[in-house]
């Protein structure tokens, strides 16, 4: 809530739609952390530590590891470096407290964070002395819960991000996508970035600043989904009011293609479908039927919201592949020349 941080762990069947509490804390109380699923693991990074967010600011670097199978945690510490006043209490809070030799990520908040294959990925965020562009790698094995400890990766080529509050990111194979964030100057680009891990290279698509796509945004969720990044969500503060902006827009970017989609989402005129209010710092997750996503809480001008919500992708009308379209996640990508457009409740072009 908006004067309590918390560290409970809860789950949420999909089945039954049941809530059930499984940890009481895991690690200290914190926000504006990052977490992700690794295999049957849960990995949480960083945020702002401390009970209450109106006496205490405090910035933390912790790493916690959560089994899903069993429900056990440990808090994972960096000895050489700041933020470990949140690492002596786990054991009395039913965790235990490891410390790890060797470099890692400082202490941080909205940082932007993503799972691969054998790493956990950790992407700029504010730290004490302002906004970050690094980027780091925890080399962890999902299968056997084993890790290496964290390596910072070094671009050798490109032109990397400026430093960034509140970005998000999405991992394919070896690269990171990033999209978003606000920098020093309170300007929220809408580039997006990709780090080829394995090169260590920098390319992004700001030659293509032209092209439709969606605008400069913060705490909003992105996830890769079969060939594409989905984005939802998020907003921008007026720097001079103070204003807050939310949306609840959704859009997709096909790796292949490089093509934006807005993906069209509408209330029912009957009332019988609803669509998601307006949010930031919200959750996204892809479906494992690779058909749908769920979308939880919310943070707004009207307050909080521990909302549930399920996206179902459409099928698009055959018109999309007559005009040479590319139908995904429901959506006719139209070539130049044609608009999209419903055909009932299909998705297709109008030339």
């Amino acid at each position: 809530g908006p004067k309590t941080r918390v560290a409970t762990v809860w789950s949420m069947s999909l089945d039954n739609r049941s809530l059930e509490q499984k940890i009481a804390a895991a690690g200290p109380p914190r926000a504006y952390h990052e977490s992700r699923r690794m295999g049957h693991f849960l990995l949480s990074f960083g945020g702002k530590c401390g009970g209450d967010p109106l006496v205490n600011k405090g910035y933390c670097n912790d790493l916690v590891i959560i089994n899903l199978k069993d429900w056990t945690w440990e808090q994972l510490c960096p000895r050489s470096s700041s933020g470990t006043d949140w690492c002596n209490s786990s054991s009395e809070i039913g965790g235990q407290t490891s410390w790890l030799e060797g470099p890692a990520p400082e202490s941080r908040y909205g940082h932007a964070s993503a799972a691969g294959d054998d790493a956990y990925y950790v992407f700029a965020g504010t730290g004490p002395n302002g906004n970050l562009a690094d980027v780091w790698a925890f080399r962890f094995d999902a299968e056997t819960g084993s890790w290496r400890g964290w390596e910072r990766l070094t671009a050798a080529s490109g032109s990397a991000p400026p430093p960034l509050a509140s970005p998000r990111i999405a991992v394919v194979g070896d690269e990171l996508f990033a999209f978003g964030g606000k920098d020093s100057r309170a300007a929220y680009g809408n580039t997006l970035w990709r780090f080829d891990t394995a090169k260590a290279a920098w390319t992004s698509d700001q030659d293509d600043a032209g092209k439709k796509r969606p605008m400069g945004r913060q705490y909003h969720t992105m996830i890769a989904s079969d060939g594409f990044l989905v984005i939802m969500g998020g907003g921008i503060t007026n720097p001079a009011t103070g204003e807050k902006t939310f949306w609840n827009d959704l859009w997709a970017y096909h790796l292949f293609s490089k093509q934006w989609v807005q993906l069209q989402v509408a209330s029912s005129e009957d009332g019988s479908r609803d669509v998601p209010m307006v949010r930031w710092c919200h959750t996204l997750m892809a479906g494992e039927d690779g058909s749908s996503f769920y979308i939880h809480g919310r943070s707004s001008n009207e307050g909080f919201d521990n909302d549930y919500w399920r996206y179902q992708y459409q099928q698009c009308h055959e018109s999309c592949a007559e005009v040479g379209g590319r139908c995904f996640l429901g959506t006719c990508a139209c070539p130049d020349g044609c608009h999209h457009a419903f055909v009932g409740e299909l998705s297709g072009c109008t030339c």
